[in-house]
């Protein structure tokens, strides 16, 4: 998934709901990145200065898209550690009762630890779930990392 999102952001697209619903399997098993249907050109999105309502799913959106403030490559990667924490544990990464508590928490709850047997995997979600947009990686960081990563095990 992180080489789909390294190509969309070449070429200047921001999927904006990143969620385990929009990553398909092929036949193969490969993993491909679907529903692009509020996604947005990236300059589009950085000019966009109103927004009328929250675009992306709550339990997987970045804290940008919660403010409605600026959005970029990295709201995609927040998303992608929600979706990634997901992945692991099977649960969502912040839940409530309403989307304001859900939301409160993409805000200001700290990064959700992941279990014991995934620990070495932390510092990806604790960088991807950044709360500041700035300490993200870049989906390209990102994917030289995850290669690394491999390389070693």
């Amino acid at each position: 998934m992180v080489c789909a999102l390294v190509e969309v952001h070449r070429m200047g697209i921001i999927h904006r709901d990143i969620k385990p619903e929009n990553i398909l399997l092929r036949s193969d098993g490969t993993a491909v990145l679907g529903d692009f249907g509020v996604a947005r050109r990236i300059y589009r999105a950085q000019r966009h200065e109103q927004m009328e309502y929250i675009v992306g799913t709550p339990y997987f959106m970045s804290p940008e898209q919660a403010l409605g403030e600026t959005e970029d490559e990295s709201t995609d990667i927040y998303s992608m550690g929600a979706v990634f924490y997901n992945m692991l544990t099977g649960e969502k990464p912040y839940r409530g009762e309403t989307l304001e508590m859900i939301v409160y928490q993409h805000l200001h709850a700290p990064v959700p630890k992941l279990p014991s047997c995934y620990r070495h995997l932390q510092f990806f979600l604790d960088r991807m779930m950044a709360k500041d947009k700035e300490q993200r990686y870049s989906a390209t960081a990102l994917l030289n990392l995850l290669g690394e990563l491999s390389l070693t095990a």
